[in-house]
């Protein structure tokens, strides 16, 4: 797959969602992305009750709030 050949050109900050309720994603591919990436900033978001379209989950308020600090940051 291109994207995961990709990963190591990724060198800006890195905020990865992860989403506990999500069904199309492995658990372990958003801590596979932060490892595999050459950023040198990288943040990983748990929401532990979410589902894949985590901006429609009861914790999108809270990952509304986190990608702006991130953005802001």
């Amino acid at each position: 797959m291109l994207a995961k050949r990709d990963l190591k050109k990724i060198t800006c900050p890195l905020l990865v969602v992860k989403a506990g309720q999500d069904q199309s994603v492995h658990p372990d591919a958003p801590k596979w992305i932060i490892l595999q990436s050459s950023s040198v900033e990288k943040k990983l978001l748990v929401l532990p009750n979410s589902p894949h379209v985590c901006t429609l989950g009861a914790e999108r308020q809270l990952l509304f709030r986190k990608v702006a600090a991130f953005l802001r940051d």
